[in-house]
């Protein structure tokens, strides 16, 4: 993935990759519409909105941190390898460089898989509020379970200019999940819904002008 900012920092072979992408974006751009999407998708924000100034909508897509958390551990991530010589899927740690809560590092070693996946989330919904602020592009924050069960469609039809009903949403009762067993450590899953506050999202970023909590960050971006 890119880093969270405008240049391209990636090695040459990747970059290259990346570069031809972007021409064939613009090539489909020349005749249509293109919407760029996947999880991964994030930390490129910033250089993507560079790269096409002027015509590009961000839809962040957000989803309760619990479940996603859960959904997380179904595909390996921050856990033991199902093989030795395999290495430890970490989408992202207090490690890295740019983020946006660092002061997780003192107790990284002594988080479950859980939490760390609880980490990622508020890594990436936090990112993705400051992004908002910061590019000053067409945004529409959406809810996961509003597009499940409730008005998420009809809003995301409007935002993207579709006509009524263009986005419809009779595709959500099929299941195509087929990652839901794929663990190793099962979590204590009904202490973790008996929690009211399953994690401490409060804590104080060290970055200057990022505000302390997840909500704060939402109402400084709305």
């Amino acid at each position: 993935m890119l880093a969270a900012g405008g240049a391209l920092t990636a090695d040459a072979a990747t970059a290259a990759r990346i570069l031809a992408h972007a021409g064939v974006v613009r090539r489909h751009l020349d005749s249509g519409n293109y919407v760029e999407c996947g999880h991964p998708c994030w930390s490129s924000v910033p250089w993507l909105c560079s790269q096409f100034p002027g015509g590009t909508r961000i839809v962040h897509l957000s989803r309760h941190p619990v479940p996603t958390a859960l959904s997380w551990l179904t595909h390996q991530v921050f856990q033991r390898p199902l093989l030795p010589h395999l290495a430890e899927r970490v989408l992202v740690s207090p490690f890295d460089s740019g983020v946006i809560f660092p002061e997780y590092r003192d107790r990284w070693a002594t988080l479950t898989p859980f939490e760390k996946c609880l980490y990622y989330w508020a890594e990436v919904t936090a990112f993705g509020i400051a992004q908002r602020r910061r590019l000053g592009v067409p945004w529409l924050h959406l809810r996961y379970e509003d597009i499940f069960g409730g008005q998420g469609m009809a809003t995301l039809s409007a935002f993207l200019e579709l006509p009524s009903g263009a986005a419809s949403g009779s595709a959500a009762s099929t299941n195509v999940d087929r990652f839901r067993y794929a663990m190793i450590d099962w979590p204590d899953v009904q202490r973790i819904l008996r929690q009211s506050a399953p994690a401490d999202l409060r804590t104080s970023s060290s970055q200057p002008g990022v505000p302390r909590t997840l909500a704060d960050q939402e109402k400084t971006a709305s």
